[in-house]
């Protein structure tokens, strides 16, 4: 715990350089009997001014993963998570974070977008078009018929909807995407945690693994696109009662921005309350500030380290009760 008012410094040094103009806070700390009155929001703002004041233009901090709370507050004032930086290299249960005071500040909206058009199906194509049953005379006017035309060839030109679907674990679709996720994502970010997953067989094998705790998984679809997957998975020993594990929540590069993140949340979370969740879990890490930023709308918050990510010196623990 910090025991001192909130305080400016000059950026540490020692390991790991900083851009010129920048500043440290230090020692943000709040009265237990006054916290919950947005206090430490205020002392937050009243730095940031006072750094623009003295000429800074980007501050950085540290603070502790037994902290959710300073976590969740510094990622709402828009500090994006860093490299551990001086004194903090070695310390794996810190986390870094730093934020240009020049930037607009950051979109505060408590939901996700939409995802309009999107429906989960639980087995095949369901909603398939029936017969057209008898034709009648259309004995409306002529400009009501003209102007349903015009709506027809409006909607014609719409994409397809989103489509989700519950399948098996091993379902080839989902474990091509669950493939991609390695390589694209976890391959790409975090060599240093997933390279060992490279040798042959090491990711099917691993795969196959957390396949077996699987409780329900997910594929999104608009018409014979794959666009994405998401998955819960039972949680490990250790970690809260009631709880499951968000996992491998993935979208494809040319289907994001379109709502299919959303359809897919917005589904799994679904799923996981008929299955009798309570609560959800995930981990994900400091190079992926756009899913954190995701999970920060649908209202995940930052918890304390759950197995297996409390083995991981990087990762973020978020939470959500359903």
């Amino acid at each position: 715990m910090r025991h001192r008012p909130g305080g400016l410094g000059p950026a540490r040094r020692p390991r790991g350089t900083h851009p010129q103009g920048t500043g440290e806070v230090k020692r943000v700390y709040v009265v237990p009997g006054h916290r919950g009155a947005g206090l430490s929001k205020t002392v937050m703002a009243a730095l940031e001014a006072r750094a623009v004041d003295h000429g800074l233009d980007r501050l950085v901090l540290e603070t502790g993963v037994r902290q959710p709370q300073a976590i969740g507050l510094y990622l709402a004032l828009g500090y994006a998570p860093i490299a551990r930086y001086g004194a903090y290299i070695d310390s794996t249960e810190s986390r870094c974070f730093a934020k240009d005071l020049h930037d607009p500040p950051p979109n505060r909206g408590s939901g996700a977008m939409s995802a309009p058009g999107s429906h989960l199906e639980t087995g095949s194509a369901a909603g398939g078009a029936g017969s057209a049953g008898p034709r009648t005379a259309d004995l409306r006017p002529a400009g009501s018929r003209t102007a349903d035309r015009q709506s027809a060839a409006v909607a014609t030109s719409l994409p397809a909807p989103i489509v989700v679907t519950e399948v098996p674990w091993g379902d080839p679709d989902a474990f091509l995407l669950r493939r991609e996720m390695f390589e694209t994502t976890n391959l790409a970010r975090y060599p240093e945690d997933f390279g060992h997953l490279v040798e042959p067989g090491a990711f099917e094998a691993s795969d196959a693994a957390l396949g077996e705790s699987a409780i329900v998984t997910l594929v999104a679809r608009r018409g014979d696109r794959l666009l994405g997957c998401a998955s819960v998975r039972g949680a490990d020993a250790g970690s809260p009662a009631g709880a499951a594990e968000l996992s491998k929540v993935f979208v494809r590069d040319e289907a994001r921005r379109t709502g299919v993140a959303s359809a897919l949340l917005d589904a799994i979370e679904a799923a996981a309350r008929a299955h009798g969740v309570e609560r959800l879990l995930l981990g994900t890490g400091p190079r992926q500030p756009e899913a954190l930023a995701t999970y920060r709308r649908r209202g995940y918050r930052p918890v304390l380290p759950f197995p297996p990510y409390d083995a991981f010196d990087s990762a973020f623990c978020l939470g959500l009760d359903l």
